[in-house]
C-alpha cells in the first residue's frame, strides 16, 4: 500500500508511513499504483514557486536597466577611476575620449583633426609615451586606485563653470559637478610610489563626464 501523503510504498497493514510518519488511515492507495494527484500538486506548487523567483529576478533586472538608462550608469567617482585606469593602466584612448562630453569632442575634432579616429590615435600615442616614461622610472608596474572622498560643487561654482562654457561657444550646460579625491599606489619592479590626485567630474543631461576644462578654468 502507498502513503496518501508522500506516495511512498509501505507494508500492508502499516498504521503509519515509514517515510513521512503520516497515519495510513486515509489517502492510501492499495495495490500497485502510487497516488498521482498529490505528486502532481507538489510538482505544480514547486513550479509556481520557481516561476515567482524567476519573475522577481526579471523585475529586478528591468529596474536596474531603467536606473542605468536614466542616470547614466556612473557617478563622479566612477568616472575618475575609469579615467585613471584607462590612461595609466590600459592605455585605452577610446575609453578616455568616451569619458568626455560629446560636444567637446566634436569641437576638438573640428578644430584640430579630420576625424574622431585621428583624435583617438593622437591620444593613444600620448598615453603610450606616458606609460613608457613611467616604466623607465619604476619598471613594469601595477597600479591600485582608491577613492578617498567626493565633494559636490557649490551652486556658485556650477554657475561660473556654465558661464565659462558659454563664453567659449559651448551649448552644453552642466547640472552639477564634483571633485573626487583618489589615492594612487604604484608598485614597480624598480621602485614604488604613491600619490594623492584630485579629478573633477561634471553632470550633463543626467550623465557624468570627466571635467574637460579643469586645468584651464580653476
Amino acid at each position: 500500500m502507498f502513503c496518501g501523503n508522500c506516495g511512498k510504498e509501505n507494508p500492508e497493514g502499516a498504521a503509519f508511513c515509514g517515510s513521512c510518519g503520516a497515519p495510513m488511515t486515509a489517502g492510501e492507495t492499495p495495490g500497485g499504483q502510487a497516488p498521482v494527484k498529490n505528486t502532481k500538486a507538489n510538482r505544480r506548487n514547486r513550479l509556481i514557486g520557481l516561476g515567482a523567483v524567476v519573475g522577481a529576478v526579471v523585475v529586478l533586472a528591468l529596474l536596474a536597466w531603467l536606473f542605468f538608462a536614466l542616470f547614466g550608469g556612473r557617478g563622479p567617482e566612477d568616472v575618475a577611476v575609469r579615467y585613471v585606469k584607462a590612461a595609466l593602466v590600459d592605455q585605452d584612448a577610446g575609453a578616455v575620449v568616451g569619458l568626455m562630453p560629446k560636444e567637446y569632442v566634436q569641437k576638438v575634432v573640428e578644430d584640430m583633426y579630420t576625424s574622431r579616429s585621428e583624435l583617438i590615435d593622437d591620444v593613444e600615442d600620448e598615453l603610450e609615451d606616458n606609460a613608457d616614461g613611467i616604466e623607465d622610472e619604476y619598471g613594469e608596474y601595477t597600479l591600485k586606485i582608491r577613492t578617498r572622498g567626493v565633494e559636490k560643487w557649490t551652486e556658485d561654482r556650477v554657475e561660473r563653470y556654465n558661464g565659462y562654457l558659454e563664453s567659449y561657444g559651448f551649448k552644453t550646460r552642466v547640472q552639477s559637478g564634483a571633485d573626487v579625491e583618489l589615492h594612487l599606489t604604484l608598485n614597480g619592479t624598480v621602485d614604488n610610489d604613491s600619490q594623492d590626485l584630485t579629478l573633477s567630474a561634471v553632470q550633463i543631461g543626467g550623465k557624468w563626464y570627466l571635467d574637460f576644462l579643469e586645468d584651464s578654468f580653476f
